[in-house]
């Protein structure tokens, strides 16, 4: 089951896709949130219906994004895409020149969320309090809820193993680094004397738990999530 979400962040309004799914290694139920774009003015605007062009291109990711995290990649090629998503190789190709291009069309569409999750550290809470509290609840969704699939993560492992991670280590760490300083403008904290250095830590925690529970699909435990939290509240407000 899909549907559409909007979520308010700061001033702006984005849209999101929720699909459920069950979790392979727990068989629990969950959801995953796709980006999909901004939602400003839409507010008293009946949904534009999606085209057929769209939901084809839609059909064709989830169908790359079901089979990659079943199968090696190699054998996830255009031919069994398609078989999955219900259509013909020839559709396949009027959409996308290549598997490839797919993966990319999924890449953007996962550094659109990836944009959009870390443009909620904008939205500062009133008090240095309120703001650590959630700070550590905006941490541990990072980590809980990936701004991709598992399968997409399991593609970018060996197709482009350094570009992708070096790209969204990128726009964490400039996230980061606004948010810092943000924070140090409010004195909320002291200002640190290496911004940069405590952003790259706080995004390579990101990534560390990320991966184990992505990559090496090691479910994380509450006490997981309680070392992101406390990690990320203890580096910003107690170390800055």
């Amino acid at each position: 089951m899909a549907y559409e979400v909007i979520k308010t962040i700061g001033n702006h309004r984005y849209r999101y896709r929720v699909e459920s799914y069950r979790e392979a290694q727990s068989g629990k139920v969950k959801n995953r949130w796709t980006y999909v774009g901004r939602a400003d003015g839409e507010a008293q605007a009946a949904p534009s219906k999606r085209s057929n062009r769209d939901e084809r291109r839609d059909a064709f990711a989830a169908a790359f994004l079901r089979l990659v995290e079943r199968a090696a990649l190699g054998d996830v090629t255009p031919a069994a895409i398609a078989r999955e998503a219900g259509l013909s190789s020839a559709t396949f190709y009027r959409h996308f020149r290549s598997r490839d291009e797919l993966v990319a069309f999924c890449t953007q569409r996962a550094m659109n969320d990836l944009n959009a999750r870390l443009a909620e550290l904008k939205a500062i809470a009133p008090s240095e309090q309120q703001e650590q509290a959630r700070l550590r609840a905006f941490a541990v969704d990072l980590v809980r809820r990936p701004s991709a699939p598992p399968g997409l993560f399991r593609a970018w492992s060996v197709l482009s193993p350094e570009k992708v991670r070096e790209e969204r280590h990128t726009r964490r760490i400039k996230a980061f680094t606004e948010y810092i300083e943000e924070l140090a403008r409010r004195d909320y904290i002291e200002a640190p004397e290496h911004v940069r250095r405590l952003a790259i830590a706080l995004s390579m925690i990101v990534h560390t738990f990320t991966r184990r529970s992505v990559i090496e699909s090691r479910l994380l435990s509450e006490e997981d999530y309680a070392v992101v939290a406390d990690t990320f509240t203890r580096l910003i407000f107690l170390t800055a």
